[in-house]
C-alpha cells in the first residue's frame, strides 16, 4: 500500500505494503493542515497550497479529498500536477487490491495510523462507486481513533455526507471509536434533515459536538445552527452568522457553501448572490444543496452570474473518474452537461448525452408511474363521507390561513414560489420532508391500499398529525406577523387525504403548466423536479401526467370548494399573475420573475431536437386527455 501510495510503482496489482516510519504527530499533521487551511485565504490558499495538499491527500489514500482539490483548481483555471493525476488513476485502479493488502500484511495492533486513515479512504472510493467490499469488513476492522478523527475532518471537507451516512450505517463502532466522526455524523443528520433540527428545539435536547481540536467544535456548532436558520426559512440571521464564520474560516468548503446559499435566499431579488468573499464557483455547491430547496431552477441562476468562468471544466471532462465523493456530485454533473449543451451548443449531441445519463438523472425519483396508477385505482374506492365528515378538535389553532399547493412538475414552480416570497406577509414553505416522516408513524394506513385505509385513523391519530405539523410550523415562523401560510408539495398530491382530515379548515390550489412542458422538463431535467423512478420513458411520464389528472378529478369530487385548480399557458407566469391575484390578494401584479440563464422552451427543444418531437407526437392523445380533465376542473 505504502508503495502504491507513496512511490506508485504500480504496474501489476501486486504492490508491495511497505511500514510506514512517520510517527503519530506526523499523521496528526493532515487534520491539522486541513484546518490551517480553511483559516487562509482562498486565493492565497489553492495558489500556494493546493498542490502540497493534494499531494498528501493522495499520500494518506483519501482520493475524495485530493478529487475535492482538483475540482477547486480547474474552477480557477488552475491545473494540478500531471503526476497527481497519474497517481490517482493507479491508485482508483487498484483500490480494491490496495485493501486486500493492509488488512492481509498488518496486524490490527501493528497498523499505523496512516494505513488505517488510507483503508478508510479506499473503503469511501469503493463504496461511491457501489463496488463490492470484503465480507463483514468495515464491521470487523479494528482501526485507531485517531485515524477516524482525520477521516473524519476528509469527509467535512469534501462535504461526502452520504458516504459518511453510509460508514455510520454499516459501522456504528466508528462513532464508539471516534468523538469527531460522531459529531460529524450529528451535524449530517440536523443538515440533511429539518424535522431533526426542529425535534431537538421543540424538545429543548441540544445537539452535543465534541472532537479533539476546540476550534473543530466550534465549528460544527456554528454550522448546526446556520443550517437551522436555513432549515427555518431565517435567511438573513443565517448570513449574519456566515458572515462571521466566512471571516475565520475563509477556505471551508461547507462554510463557503452555507454562506452562498444564505446569500442567494437573503436577497429576495437574486440579483446579488455573492460577494467579493466568494469570487470562484464552487462546483460542490451544486450537488448538496437539496434540503434547502435549492432547486435545479436556483442552480441556474446561481451559475448565471459566473458567465465568465469556465463552467463547463468542472461539467464536461469526460476523463473526471469517480474517486469518492458522493454519487450525488456526478449525477448533479451529468444534469448539467445537458444544460450546458442544450443552453450553449457545444456541439455535444444532447440525444447522446440523454439516453447516457437518462438512468442517473432519474433514478433517485418520485416519479414512479406504477404506483401512481394502483393510488389512481385505490382513491376510486375511497369512502368520501370520510374526509366530509371529519370531528376533529381543531386544536391546536392556526394562526392565520395555510393553504396546500400541488401540481406536476414544470419551470413554472421557482417562478411562482419568488413571486409568493417577495410578498412580507405570505411564508412560503415546503414541508416534504415532515410529511413523509410523519406519514410514516401510520405504517398500518400508508400502503398498499392507501388512500382507502385513511378509515383506520382514529380521532387522536388525526390530531396528533397536526399538533407535530404546527410545531414544526411555529419553529420556523412562531411570533411573525403573516397573512398566510403557504406550503409548497408539488408532488405530494398522494397524501391530500390526510392533510384534509387533519386541516379540514384548510384549502387546496392545484397549479400545471402544459402536459407537454412538464413531461419534456422531466425528462430532461433541465429545469424540472428531481424523478426517482428507474430510466422513466415519454410514455411513462405521459402515463404519469394522466393518472395524476385522474386522481385530481377524485379529489375535486370529494373536496369540491376546497380544491381550486389553475392551468398556464405559457412558460413564464408573468400573463398568469392576474389569475393568481384573486386568490392572493398581496401580489404585485407588476412582478416579473427572475428567468434562469438559458431557459427552458418546450416549442424550441422539440424543434432543436427531432427524436424529441417525434417521440412526444406519439401521445398527442393521451395528453390532449389529461389535458382536458384538468382544463375542466379548472373551470369548476
Amino acid at each position: 500500500m505504502a508503495v502504491a501510495i507513496e512511490g506508485l510503482n504500480c504496474s501489476s496489482r501486486k504492490s508491495n505494503i511497505e511500514k510506514v516510519s512517520a510517527s503519530d504527530v506526523k499523521q496528526q499533521s493532515l487534520a491539522n493542515t486541513l484546518l490551517s487551511i480553511w483559516a487562509t485565504d482562498h486565493n492565497l490558499y489553492l495558489r500556494d497550497y493546493s498542490n502540497q495538499l493534494g499531494l498528501e491527500a493522495i499520500q494518506f489514500g483519501l482520493l475524495g479529498l485530493w478529487q475535492q482539490i482538483y475540482l477547486d483548481q480547474i474552477s480557477c483555471n488552475q491545473e494540478p500536477p500531471k503526476e497527481q493525476i497519474e497517481k490517482t488513476e493507479i491508485i482508483s485502479n487498484n483500490a480494491l487490491s490496495l485493501i486486500q493488502e493492509i488488512i492481509s500484511k498488518d496486524n490490527k495492533k501493528d497498523r499505523s495510523i496512516q494505513n488505517d486513515i488510507r483503508l478508510l479512504g479506499l473503503i469511501a472510493l469503493c463504496i461511491s462507486r457501489s463496488e463490492q467490499l470484503p465480507r463483514d469488513l468495515l464491521q470487523n476492522l479494528s482501526l485507531h481513533r485517531e485515524a477516524v478523527d482525520i477521516f473524519s475532518i476528509s469527509l467535512l471537507h469534501t462535504r461526502s455526507f452520504s458516504i459518511a451516512t453510509l460508514l455510520a450505517n454499516y459501522a456504528p463502532q466508528l462513532s464508539g471509536i471516534s468523538r469527531a466522526f460522531e459529531s460529524i455524523s450529528t451535524y449530517i443528520d440536523l443538515l440533511v434533515d429539518p424535522t431533526k433540527h426542529r425535534a431537538d428545539i421543540i424538545t429543548d435536547t441540544p445537539a452535543i459536538f465534541i472532537t479533539p481540536w476546540p476550534q473543530l467544535t466550534l465549528l460544527l456548532k456554528d454550522l448546526a445552527i446556520t443550517s437551522g436558520l436555513l432549515h427555518d426559512y431565517k435567511y438573513n440571521q443565517a448570513l449574519d452568522k456566515c458572515e462571521e464564520l466566512i471571516a475565520s474560516y475563509p477556505s471551508c468548503p461547507e462554510v463557503r457553501r452555507l454562506y452562498l446559499i444564505s446569500s442567494y435566499f437573503a436577497h429576495k431579488s437574486c440579483k446579488i448572490i455573492f460577494s467579493d468573499k466568494i469570487n470562484q464557483i464552487d462546483p460542490l455547491l451544486l450537488h448538496s444543496s437539496d434540503s434547502f430547496l435549492f432547486t435545479p431552477f436556483e442552480r441556474l441562476i446561481y451559475l448565471s452570474q459566473f458567465q465568465d468562468k469556465s463552467i463547463e471544466q468542472i461539467c464536461f471532462p469526460k476523463d473526471l473518474p469517480r474517486l469518492g465523493l458522493d454519487s450525488k456530485f456526478y449525477e448533479t454533473r451529468s444534469q448539467l452537461q445537458l444544460q450546458l449543451t442544450h443552453n450553449k451548443k457545444t456541439g455535444l449531441d444532447l440525444e447522446k448525452l440523454a439516453s447516457t445519463y437518462t438512468d442517473q438523472l432519474m433514478r433517485t425519483s418520485g416519479y414512479d408511474p406504477f404506483k401512481l396508477a394502483l393510488h389512481s385505482a385505490q382513491l376510486k374506492k375511497l369512502d368520501g363521507s370520510i374526509v366530509e365528515s371529519t370531528s376533529i378538535e381543531l386544536e391546536p389553532s392556526l394562526p392565520c390561513d395555510l393553504m396546500f399547493v400541488i401540481g406536476l412538475p414544470s419551470p413554472h414552480w421557482s417562478q411562482l414560489k419568488e413571486l409568493l416570497s417577495s410578498v412580507e406577509k405570505y411564508a412560503v414553505f415546503d414541508s416534504t420532508i415532515l410529511l413523509n416522516k410523519l406519514c410514516d408513524q401510520f405504517p398500518d394506513v400508508i400502503g398498499a391500499n392507501y388512500p382507502v385505509t385513511l378509515d383506520k385513523l382514529t380521532s387522536e391519530n388525526i390530531s396528533k398529525f397536526r399538533l407535530s405539523y404546527l410545531q414544526n410550523l411555529a419553529v420556523c415562523f412562531g411570533g411573525q406577523d403573516k397573512a398566510m401560510l403557504i406550503d409548497f408539495l408539488p408532488n405530494n398530491f398522494e397524501h391530500i387525504g390526510m392533510l384534509a382530515l387533519a386541516f379540514p379548515e384548510c384549502n387546496f390550489l392545484a397549479i400545471h403548466p402544459t402536459m407537454r412542458e412538464s413531461i419534456l422538463s422531466s425528462y430532461l431535467e433541465i429545469n424540472g423536479f428531481s424523478s426517482s423512478h428507474a430510466t422513466p420513458t415519454l410514455s411513462e411520464l405521459t402515463a404519469y401526467c394522466y393518472d395524476y389528472a385522474e386522481i385530481l378529478e377524485n379529489w375535486n369530487t370529494i373536496l369540491k370548494s376546497r380544491l381550486r385548480v389553475i392551468n398556464f399557458s405559457s412558460m413564464t407566469i408573468g400573463s398568469e399573475i392576474y389569475n393568481l391575484k384573486n386568490l392572493f390578494k398581496d401580489i404585485d401584479i407588476s412582478f416579473e420573475p427572475k428567468l434562469p440563464y438559458g431557459a427552458f422552451v418546450s416549442t424550441k427543444i422539440c424543434d432543436t431536437y427531432k427524436f424529441l418531437n417525434d417521440g412526444i407526437q406519439e401521445f398527442d392523445e393521451e395528453i390532449s386527455d389529461s389535458e382536458k380533465i384538468l382544463s375542466r376542473l379548472a373551470s369548476i
